[in-house]
């Protein structure tokens, strides 16, 4: 099974409409939402294009750039006259592969906004420590500078915070300087701090439907 996510910025209070209109647009996935970013995470066999046939193709149904041209919320990051273009994030897989009868746990997130410039830098670090970890323990997307940490609940996590944050780690305090603004991750109070103001809100969980 394969990942994708795609990600926008909206005004608050317009969370809710745009994860329905995304989980009616593009089933089988979650949708979270941190500080007017909204993420959309699909879980399926598709490939992107099989995905832009799905948008574009199903009887009765408007643009999805149409649906969503109501919550623009005018910052210009989005391209709406091409949704996958505008919003896809770079995947960066942690752990082995998914197999294909697996079933999603509850969906989470942490979203990190790193320094500018250093997306990839953040993304390469969040997917290096990926030693010992489940298959489809989790995904790590980037769109820019803005990161998203993806995982279903039940894996290998400590107490609810990924492995790649230990206190303490090398990864963990280079990923440190690379956030913005930097913070320290030394101890088990920085680190679950960090959490707290990062994780994600789930707002809905849609299941596949036939076109």
């Amino acid at each position: 099974m394969t990942r994708f996510a795609f990600t926008l910025a909206v005004n608050p209070g317009d969370e809710a409409a745009v994860a329905g209109i995304l989980a009616y647009y593009l089933p089988s996935g979650a949708t979270l939402s941190r500080e007017g970013r909204i993420v959309h995470v699909v879980r399926g066999r598709a490939d992107l294009d099989e995905l832009a046939v799905r948008l574009s193709g199903r009887s009765g149904r408007a643009p999805i750039t149409r649906a969503l041209s109501a919550y623009r919320d005018g910052t210009g990051d989005v391209q709406w006259d091409d949704f996958l273009t505008g919003t896809v994030m770079e995947r960066y897989d942690v752990g082995p592969p998914e197999p294909a009868e697996a079933t999603d746990g509850h969906p989470c997130a942490l979203l990190y906004r790193v320094r500018r410039a250093r997306g990839q830098d953040a993304a390469q670090v969040l997917q290096r420590r990926t030693s010992g970890m489940r298959p489809g323990t989790g995904t790590v997307f980037r769109r820019g500078d803005v990161i998203v940490r993806f995982w279903d609940s039940g894996g290998d996590r400590r107490d609810g915070v990924p492995p790649e944050l230990a206190p303490g780690a090398r990864d963990s305090l280079r990923m440190a300087g690379l956030l913005d603004p930097p913070i320290q991750l030394t101890t088990d109070h920085d680190v679950r701090a960090f959490v707290s103001s990062s994780t994600m809100t789930l707002l809905a969980v849609s299941e596949a439907v036939d076109n």
